[in-house]
């Protein structure tokens, strides 16, 4: 598969809607339009009130929302993030991570250059 040019930010997520609140609202602010890219959220959490949250949130940020119907480990998030990715890098954040101004243009380019 052609991956398009950028990053896929993934984060999983384990009861903890608001830190995705804080993380997506951190992005919004501090990552730059230089470089393309997606947020990919997947909630691990199994719980039904929890995945309504952050899909809310995502919706919200217009960030890509998946999901696992039952917990089953951050390295099952990780993998179903990867597997989400559509973009050429991939980059795993915590969720709850708060991220320096243009973070996201020196971390590409210290990748890519």
């Amino acid at each position: 598969m052609d991956r398009l040019k950028g990053v896929s930010v993934g984060i999983p997520t384990y009861n903890g809607w608001r830190r995705i609140l804080d993380l997506l609202e951190n992005l919004r602010q501090r990552t730059g339009p230089g470089v393309p890219y997606e947020i990919v959220v997947c909630d691990d959490s199994g719980n039904r009130d929890h995945r309504a949250r952050v899909r809310t949130a995502c919706e919200r940020y217009g960030a890509k929302y998946i999901e696992h119907e039952r917990n089953s480990g951050v390295a099952a998030s990780w993998n179903s993030l990867v597997r989400a990715n559509t973009r050429e890098v991939s980059v795993l954040l915590n969720d709850d991570v708060l991220v320096a101004p243009d973070w996201l243009d020196y971390l590409h380019y210290a990748i890519t250059e």
